[in-house]
C-alpha cells in the first residue's frame, strides 16, 4: 500500500518559498569551495551543526554563493536536489547586496542567473528568482536591489522579496520603499508574522501591497488579520514546518491552515530552508496530515498553487 507521503513525493510540485542559503548541506559547500577556492577551513565547525540559530552556517553559505562559480554551482545541486523531489517550478529567493559587498560583479551575477536559467530549460524545472533584501541591511539596500532587479531579465527575476529578524529590524521601517516597489510596477514579497506578537509586523506588511506575504504565523485564530489578508487579494507563502524548528510554533496542532481555508485566502508552498531543517517541500505538504487535512486535500492546495505562480 502507499503511503500518503509517497503520494505526495509523486505529485509534481511549485517550491514558491527556497532561500538559496538555508539549501545548501555542509557537504553541498565543501564540493562548492573545492572548486571555487574557498577555504574549506571555513566548514570544519559546522559538521553536525547545522541549525538555523547557528550564524557560522549563514556565514559560510553567503561566503561559498558570493563568487561566479560558487553561485553557479550551488544554483545547479539545489536544482537538481528539486527536481529529486518532483518540483516542476522554483522560485529562489537570492539576497544579492550582500554578495556584491564581498566582492561579486553585478554582471557576473545576472550571467549565472542567465545559465541557471538554461539549466534548469534542459533539466525540464522552470527557474524563476525573487531578489531578497535582508531587514538588516537597512532601507537603503532597497534602492540597490532594485537597480539590479531592473537590470535582471524579467522571465527569470520575477519579484523583490523582504527577509531577515523582523523582531529587531521592523517591517514598518520598510513600507515607503515597498510602496515605491509596487507603484513602479514591481512585484514584491514580504516575510512577516513569523513569531507569535507580531500583529503590527503583519498589518505594517498588508499595508505595503505586497503580492504575498511568507509564514504569517501570528494569523492564527485572528480573524481580524484573516480578512485583511484576504480582502486584499494576497497569497499566502506557507512552510509548515519551519515554525517548528525556528521555535515559534509549538506543534502542527496550532498551525493555521484551516483558517486560511475557511477564508479561502490563496496559498503556494515552499520548503524554506531545506538544507537547515532537513525537509524538503514533500515533508512541508506531508505535514499538513498532522494539521487535520487528508490527503485528497492536500494534494487539491498542492495543484492549486501553480495558479498564484509569478
Amino acid at each position: 500500500m502507499t503511503s500518503n507521503k509517497a503520494v505526495i513525493g509523486k505529485a509534481k510540485k511549485a517550491n514558491c518559498h527556497i532561500h538559496i542559503t538555508g539549501a545548501l548541506s555542509v557537504q553541498d559547500m565543501r564540493a562548492i569551495a573545492s572548486v571555487s577556492n574557498t577555504d574549506l577551513k571555513l566548514f570544519e565547525p559546522l559538521e553536525n551543526k547545522m541549525s538555523f540559530y547557528n550564524y557560522d552556517v549563514w556565514a559560510a553559505a553567503k561566503e561559498i554563493t558570493s563568487s561566479k562559480i560558487g553561485l553557479k554551482k550551488s544554483i545547479e545541486i539545489i536544482l537538481q536536489r528539486e527536481i529529486r523531489d518532483n518540483v516542476s517550478y522554483i522560485e529562489l529567493t537570492i539576497n544579492p547586496a550582500g554578495m556584491i559587498r564581498r566582492g561579486l560583479d553585478a554582471n557576473d551575477f545576472i550571467s549565472v542567473l542567465l545559465s541557471s536559467a538554461k539549466f534548469a530549460k534542459r533539466s525540464n524545472i522552470k527557474f524563476k528568482v525573487k531578489l531578497g533584501v535582508n531587514r538588516k541591511d537597512g532601507k537603503g539596500s532597497i534602492s540597490v536591489v532594485e537597480q539590479l532587479f531592473n537590470s535582471c531579465p524579467r522571465d527569470i527575476v520575477v519579484a523583490i522579496d523582504l527577509n531577515g529578524d523582523e523582531r529587531k529590524f521592523p517591517t514598518e521601517k520598510f513600507k515607503e520603499g515597498f510602496l515605491r516597489l509596487r507603484e513602479r510596477g514591481i512585484p514584491t514579497t514580504i516575510h512577516a508574522g513569523e513569531h507569535f506578537g507580531l500583529s503590527e509586523s503583519l498589518f505594517a506588511a498588508i499595508e505595503m501591497k505586497p503580492n504575498r506575504i511568507a509564514h504569517s504565523l501570528v494569523a492564527t485564530g485572528d480573524d481580524e488579520i484573516l480578512k485583511k489578508i484576504k480582502e486584499s487579494g494576497i497569497i499566502l507563502e506557507i512552510s509548515p514546518l519551519s515554525g517548528l524548528f525556528t521555535g515559534a510554533l509549538p506543534g502542527l496542532e496550532k498551525y493555521p491552515i484551516k483558517k486560511f481555508i475557511d477564508y479561502d485566502i490563496p496559498m503556494v508552498f515552499g520548503s524554506d530552508d531545506p538544507a537547515i531543517f532537513k525537509r524538503d517541500l514533500t515533508d512541508h505538504l506531508s505535514s499538513l496530515l498532522k494539521c487535520g487535512l487528508n490527503i485528497d486535500k492536500i494534494l487539491e492546495l498542492n495543484e492549486l498553487a501553480f495558479k498564484y505562480l509569478f
